[in-house]
């Protein structure tokens, strides 16, 4: 008697921890959430704070150094201790820890460019994905649709005891494109739950995500039509300009190295032959030698990567206006036709127009098939169209570093 009531207080806690364990978002607050918890930002924020350390050490100059040694030994029959201290200052020539310092601070300059290269591409990934989520709900419906009039006319012809040839063949197509739509919309269902997966990676749930969509219509695309190039706001721009900076920075450090650092310092010396002692002072100096024109392979080698920084940063900036010429073109003209005539709403309001028209017998089953098809395909086209959109839009806006989080309220209308 007792197994009831644990199994009943069982299943009420799986429930509700099944219940628990699914969060639905709105898309601003999935944004919001994978903004926040993205892990690729956090390890590149980490990789950046840790560069503070490599500028810090680069400024350092570690003084003075101690050293000590003391020999003995037998002279003339007596014994000989011989005991010298000398201290050491490093003397760095030629600015070498602030050139130094320069390139590490260029790092840390690249690695907050490339934390916001970063951010942007992955406002990019989330704004794609509601687009295409939202594309999927509308798909399935349109195929359900289709799929419920093709199996009502299936329906139809089977209690119907006699088929014509004619009959047969159209109950076979008709056979044919349920099976067809049967395997679009497990095709569709699959690709929405791929997404909802990502989703729940970008937040960092363990348990399921859910997105709550709003019927908003059609999308809004800007028009663009003014819209100009500005490669020096260009977060690539930036990237191109630090490295240039930093190869200009390397060299410095490089070309600085060709005059060697210096050691000096009072020295020490007690000498002791028997019972006799004396102490010698003096100063100290170690220069190497040559004491010029040294490091030159390097120097030579930071001299040509500055060359190469200097002209990958020009063809780059050609590049980036060829490739900003190209999307706004491609966008303007997919947009003409997105605009022309494929507003869905019309067309889906004229199905019921098509649908009376059947009932009424003015139209074959053929013909109000033929419309929804179409329609479906005409559906699937759009979003295809709006795909490349959005991929241009979101290409123009990282080439001008222009900031995106408006193109989820505006264009997706969510």
């Amino acid at each position: 008697m007792k197994l009831l009531p644990m199994l009943m207080a069982f299943g009420f806690i799986f429930s509700a921890k099944a219940e628990e364990c699914s969060h639905v978002y709105t898309p601003h607050h999935l944004f919001e959430e994978a903004m926040k918890r993205n892990i690729h930002l956090e390890l590149k924020d980490l990789q950046n704070k840790a560069l503070e350390g490599h500028i810090q050490e680069a400024h350092k100059i570690y003084n003075p150094e101690f050293e000590h040694f003391t020999t003995t030994g037998n002279q003339f029959g007596n014994n000989n201790i011989t005991s010298e201290s000398r201290i050491w200052f490093n003397i760095q020539l030629n600015n070498k820890r602030a050139k130094k310092a320069r390139v590490a601070e260029a790092d840390k300059e690249i690695g907050q460019v490339e934390l916001e290269v970063l951010r942007l591409q992955l406002r990019q990934e989330i704004f794609l994905a509601i687009l295409r989520y939202k594309q999927i709900h509308r798909e399935i419906g349109a195929v359900e649709n289709l799929s419920e009039v093709v199996q009502n006319f299936i329906q139809r012809y089977k209690k119907v005891g006699f088929l014509t040839p004619e009959q047969r063949v159209e109950v076979g197509s008709l056979e044919l494109s349920n099976r067809d739509l049967d395997m679009r919309h497990a095709s569709l269902q699959n690709e929405g739950d791929l997404i909802l997966r990502l989703f729940q990676k970008m937040t960092g749930e363990s348990c399921d995500v859910k997105v709550t969509l709003a019927d908003t219509g059609e999308n809004d695309w800007p028009k663009l039509d003014a819209y100009e190039f500005k490669p020096d706001q260009a977060l690539t721009f930036k990237i191109d300009q630090l490295v240039l900076k930093k190869s200009e920075f390397e060299f410095d450090r490089e070309n600085s190295k060709k005059v060697p650092d210096l050691k000096i310092g009072p020295v020490w010396q007690l000498n002791k032959l028997g019972n006799q002692e004396y102490n010698i002072f003096g100063v100290g100096l170690i220069m190497p030698m040559p004491f010029f024109d040294r490091n030159q392979g390097l120097r030579t080698s930071a001299e040509y990567n500055m060359k190469r920084a200097r002209r990958e940063e020009e063809f780059r900036r050609v590049q980036r206006q060829k490739e900003f010429d190209f999307r706004l073109d491609s966008y303007l003209r997919l947009r003409e036709k997105i605009n022309g005539n494929t507003d869905l709403e019309e067309y889906n309001k004229l199905t019921n127009e098509y649908k009376k028209l059947f009932t009424r017998g003015l139209i074959t089953t053929s013909s109000f098939l033929t419309y929804k098809r179409e329609l479906l395909n005409l559906t699937l086209e759009v979003h295809r169209i709006e795909n490349a959109l959005a991929a241009h839009l979101m290409e123009l806006y990282r080439l001008n570093n222009q900031a995106t989080d408006g193109f989820l309220k505006k264009v997706l209308k969510l």
